[in-house]
């Protein structure tokens, strides 16, 4: 069911160039003076009667053979050709229930995850799943100059981390997906290994964490025969990444909001060596049973990773559940064959270039970005607004509203500006979700005027205002 619809589903629309260049003035009014904002309002009422017409005309070219014409651009010139770090600058993270555990036994927990996460939870709604078809089976592996998302067609294991050892776990038998008391049962096995690791292995997927460059270098040198390649074809290949931690996690104990930074920062990126931060994403489980994961950024938006993770956690608690001992239900097959364990032939040299030292990092305390109160704080901290990751158009009255709470107008006056802001914000929200958005359009007349190799002096304005409100990650800074 879950690709039923796509040959029915309409192509993504191009926006009419008009609206998007005055959409686009609308949001950045409150940013500029009166001067900046007479400057570039002639800029953007050149290009729409010029360039921006010729580039619009091939981006109307590629909706009609594409049904997603900035799809392909969006994920190579945003994502894949970032050689910096992906590990917190795009990574994301999902958390588990933040009240309630529905085991303490680390093994169990795993066990409904991982079952829960291999199952279609299918849909009867026709949105586009095609996102969806990379959720398993999926890396991204670094190179020089781009990145390259492979995807296989099916797996039948999982790739598992535990103290430094790296195993290859079969979640399929004879095409029989495994009872969620089977896979703890293995999951069991796995925590009851004694053995070391070898030389090297502990801080390997350190490797994914760093610099996109050094990375695709030592792969190509040391792990492209032999053994490593085998065992690196494995974590690749593997439906999902499975970590087993070591530490407790959760907002608990007599500090729960200290603990609850503590484990955002676990999952954000862990001892950054613990995670592969390269798979389409990666299961933790904490030694107190909660869970969490982290989500590589390029093969899919957020909303598809967290549908996956909402109808993980609910089926694992609600549908599955635990007996009274908190273990799995259900019975084990004895002859199931232990997990493997996979081989590395590492010299010193790359263990000596992994250190976690050289990618540690800080957390940073998340918050809702559209609070009102949030954005005056803000502006109160930088002296002026500034760029948050929220529809660019909600400035207007959100600006205003902040206006009103730094006069110190009347409480009816903030209430009036703050339904409007709302009202504003809703409105926008919807617009982009139809591909009315001016994000992805400006982004690629902008791909567009490269590909011609033509200069325009608004799109470059753009870019530049971009940049010096400090949104390093906009799309248009890395073309």
């Amino acid at each position: 069911m879950l690709y039923s619809y796509q040959s029915s589903l309409p192509h993504l629309p191009v926006p009419a160039i008009q609206d998007t260049v005055s959409r686009y003035l609308e949001s950045v009014r409150p940013l500029l003076t009166d001067l900046e904002f007479k400057r570039m309002t002639d800029l953007a009422n050149e290009f729409e009667s010029n360039l921006g017409n010729r580039l619009q005309r091939y981006l109307k070219l590629k909706a009609l053979w594409a049904t997603n014409y900035v799809s392909d651009w969006w994920e190579e010139y945003v994502y894949l050709r970032s050689r910096g770090p992906i590990m917190v600058n795009s990574n994301y993270y999902g958390m588990d229930f933040l009240y309630a555990t529905p085991t303490s036994v680390q093994a169990a927990r795993a066990g409904n995850t991982i079952s829960t996460a291999s199952r279609d939870p299918g849909t009867v709604i026709p949105l586009c799943a095609a996102q969806c078809e990379r959720m398993f089976n999926t890396t991204r592996t670094p190179g020089v100059e781009t990145d390259v998302l492979h995807h296989w067609l099916d797996s039948e294991f999982v790739a598992v981390y535990h103290r430094g050892r790296y195993f290859c776990l079969w979640v399929y038998r004879a095409g029989r997906l495994l009872s969620p008391r089977e896979i703890e049962y293995q999951i069991q096995r796995i925590l009851d290994d004694p053995s070391p690791p070898l030389p090297g292995e502990e801080k390997l997927g350190a490797l994914t964490a760093g610099d996109r460059i050094p990375w695709a270098q030592m792969r190509k040198q040391y792990f492209s025969s032999g053994v490593n390649k085998r065992s690196l074809d494995a974590i690749e290949r593997a439906a999902f990444f499975v970590t087993l931690d070591d530490e407790e996690q959760g907002m608990r104990g007599d500090d729960p909001e200290g603990n609850l930074d503590s484990y955002a920062k676990s999952l954000l990126h862990g001892k950054c060596y613990d995670r592969w931060f390269d798979k389409s994403f990666s299961v933790v489980i904490y030694k107190n049973g909660k869970s969490g994961l982290n989500a590589e950024h390029s093969w899919a938006d957020a909303p598809t990773v967290a549908h996956r993770w909402e109808y993980t956690l609910a089926t694992d608690a609600f549908q599955l559940g635990y007996t009274e001992d908190g273990h799995c239900k259900g019975e084990v097959e004895p002859s199931l064959p232990q997990p493997q364990r996979l081989v590395w032939n590492i010299p010193a040299e790359v263990g000596m270039l992994v250190h976690p030292d050289l990618y540690c990092c800080h957390c940073i305390p998340f918050f809702l970005i559209c609070a009102p109160r949030l954005a005056f704080v803000c502006f109160q901290d930088r002296g002026g607004f500034c760029l948050t990751c929220e529809a660019s158009m909600t400035r207007l009255e959100s600006c205003a509203f902040i206006k009103a709470l730094e006069s110190g107008e009347t409480e009816e006056e903030y209430r009036h500006l703050f339904q409007l802001a709302s009202g504003k914000h809703q409105n926008l929200h919807r617009m982009a979700m139809t591909g009315a958005g001016i994000n992805r359009h400006l982004f690629c007349l902008y791909v567009v005027s490269k590909y011609l190799g033509v200069e325009s002096p608004f799109l470059k304005e753009v870019n530049l205002l971009f940049k010096l409100l400090g949104l390093a990650k906009h799309p248009l800074t890395f073309l």
